[in-house]
């Protein structure tokens, strides 16, 4: 009869390697090629629970060297609720986020009644919702600002017509986007916790709600990590 593993197999030796496949798979959590069109939360985004990884960024100049990044989250009417720091080492960064925010500093969800306090200008199905945004990705060198790095199918050269940008956001419980205005359509689906979503360009001349928001995207956009130099 056929065995599925050697006489002889040493379990101390399987565990030695578990350390060795978690490292891969954390590294490369950013490919998969196994579902045509998923909930873009993983792999798609970079975003592990409560950790974005962030490697292999492309666009950076030769001149330009940096060695963190640092990340503020907005909360309660626009204002900064936290300030995330990692450390970028080896072309990796792993940015942990908080895995709980306070309600009392999260804000609105939508802008009911031209509240401006509001994040989006769009309709929910759970207006008692509250939300944090991810703030733009800042790379420094020691204390300098060296530029920004963002998540996209644009290397930031040609036309950015319908290329996808992505966000990250907290949600304190489960809720829907939908409506359109003069520059946003909204198709999105948040769940409890930390939520990646696109923004994706219309073509170059386009009617009302022009900028598609959505949280799910195909595998097929070939998302990478960009940078943007602000030393010239």
């Amino acid at each position: 009869m056929y065995n599925a593993l050697p006489r002889r197999f040493n379990i101390h030796s399987f565990l030695y390697f578990i350390p060795l496949f978690t490292f891969l798979w954390l590294m490369y959590g950013c490919k998969n090629d196994e579902d045509p069109e998923t909930v873009i939360s993983i792999p798609n985004t970079c975003l592990i629970e409560n950790e974005i990884i962030i490697s292999e960024i492309a666009g950076i100049p030769e001149n330009v060297s940096f060695n963190k990044v640092k990340i503020e989250i907005t909360g309660s009417c626009w204002e900064v609720i936290d300030l995330i720091e990692a450390n970028y080492s080896e072309g990796v960064a792993i940015v942990s986020l908080p895995a709980h925010l306070p309600e009392e500093k999260l804000q609105l969800v939508v802008r009911l009644n031209n509240n401006m306090c509001g994040f989006w200008d769009a309709t929910s199905d759970n207006t008692d919702a509250r939300v944090a945004a991810l703030g733009d990705i800042i790379a420094y060198n020691n204390n300098e600002q060296v530029g920004r790095i963002y998540l996209s199918d644009w290397s930031g050269e040609g036309s950015a017509a319908h290329k996808s940008f992505v966000y990250y956001h907290y949600a304190d419980r489960p809720f829907t986007l939908s409506g359109k205005n003069a520059t946003y359509n909204y198709s999105a689906s948040f769940k409890e916790g930390w939520n990646a979503y696109a923004n994706i360009n219309p073509a170059e001349s386009h009617g009302p709600g022009g900028v598609f928001c959505t949280t799910t995207i195909t595998e097929k956009t070939p998302l990478s990590w960009h940078f943007e130099s602000w030393v010239y």
